[in-house]
């Protein structure tokens, strides 16, 4: 089927089969997503499997995460075991124990990881900059058509363009931390959940202004 509009879902197995119009924000144990996704896709799992093609960004974390779908703009991804293997439309940005690229990229990939491979069939349109004590993996065939940068492992706080990829790796624990929050929320305390919902529309602006002040402070 299709969804005319964004999907939120969670649970301990999530699989999401048809077309989406809008977003995707998903958390579960196991995540599948094999149908189109015309916005973004957010996900959160203990395995996180993306094979249904994304029209924006897929930002997603998990002890696996496997994303054989062609992706129309970014990759942020961290994980345990990383693989990317569809076609990214823009970049990478990603943190990993190992993380593996099968497919182009047309921009740059930056990464913090522990191991990195290309397979033969990889192209990277732009730079590799990679984070790592050990050197990547490169199979015959791989391309980087731009410059690559070994540096050392990250330690502390980062900077330069890593200071950039620590960032968006930290809002993504952010997000799916505030997801999560919000999801036991509503499981606990319905009446509360309802409550918020209806001031948020009766009074939309105030409530805006309330939480950009308590995410400032």
């Amino acid at each position: 089927g299709t969804v005319d509009g964004s999907v939120i879902a969670a649970g301990s197995n999530v699989t999401i089969a048809g077309t989406i119009t809008h977003d995707l924000t998903v958390a579960s144990g196991n995540v599948v997503v094999s149908g189109r996704v015309d916005g973004s896709v957010r996900a959160a799992g203990g395995t996180v499997t993306i094979s249904g093609p994304v029209g924006g960004d897929v930002v997603a974390a998990g002890g696996t995460v496997d994303v054989t779908a062609k992706v129309g703009r970014d990759a942020v991804v961290a994980g345990r075991t990383v693989t990317l293997g569809g076609g990214i439309g823009r970049r990478v940005l990603a943190s990993a124990e190992n993380l593996g690229l099968r497919g182009p990229v047309t921009g740059d990939v930056e990464a913090n990881v522990d191991r990195l491979w290309l397979d033969g069939g990889s192209a990277i349109g732009g730079n590799l900059t990679y984070a790592s004590d050990n050197a990547a993996a490169l199979a015959p065939g791989a391309k980087v058509h731009g410059i690559i940068r070994h540096n050392p492992p990250l330690t502390g706080y980062p900077t330069g363009g890593g200071r950039v990829a620590f960032g968006l790796l930290g809002w993504l624990r952010a997000v799916v931390g505030f997801f999560v929050l919000g999801i036991v929320v509503i499981r606990l305390f319905p009446t509360i959940s309802r409550v918020t919902v209806d001031a948020i529309r009766t009074a939309p602006w105030p409530c805006l202004g309330l939480g950009a002040a308590l995410l400032a402070s």
